[in-house]
């Protein structure tokens, strides 16, 4: 696996966000209300599938605003690493009944497989288990990117505040 300057910015920006999820947030013994937890920011860990990105490691990003207690606005940064290198981001709309999520939105992808950037569309779901202050929810997309269909499955470790 080789390592360039943008496998390098993801990989820190994942462990500042972990850095982040656990000191800055609150303290544990700080009781904060769960009306008053609207936003969330997450670590994601995966994989994509081999039709368009071939197989690849995917580390990302995600935050998300609750405006109601089922709909949101989420904001997804995504690298694949591997075989081929690929940036994908993303702005879903989220619909959460009970600990199911399900979300849609347009989104780019930009990398080696690319000429340029191009859009996407992502549509998944997620199921959230809570672990302590931390969630953990095993996800399923799919980016429909250039007439290809991408399945990216892996597990968000989110924390709300």
């Amino acid at each position: 696996m080789k390592f360039n300057k943008p496998s390098i910015a993801a990989v820190s920006t994942c462990l500042l966000t972990l850095s982040l999820m656990t000191s800055a947030f609150g303290e544990e013994g700080h009781a904060v209300d769960e009306a008053e937890k609207r936003n969330t920011i997450g670590v994601f860990v995966g994989f994509t599938s081999e039709e368009r990105r071939e197989r690849g490691l995917a580390l990302g990003i995600e935050g998300g605003h609750y405006f109601t207690e089922s709909f949101a606005i989420s904001g997804v940064l995504e690298y694949t690493f591997g075989d081929i290198d690929a940036l994908v981001g993303a702005v879903p709309l989220v619909y959460r009944t009970g600990e199911w999520r399900f979300h849609a939105g347009p989104g780019f992808e930009s990398g080696e497989t690319t000429d340029g950037t191009e859009f996407l569309v992502r549509v998944g779901t997620e199921y959230g288990f809570e672990a302590g202050s931390i969630e953990i929810a095993p996800q399923l997309n799919i980016d429909f990117v250039d007439g290809d269909a991408v399945f990216v499955v892996g597990v968000l470790f989110a924390r709300p505040f």
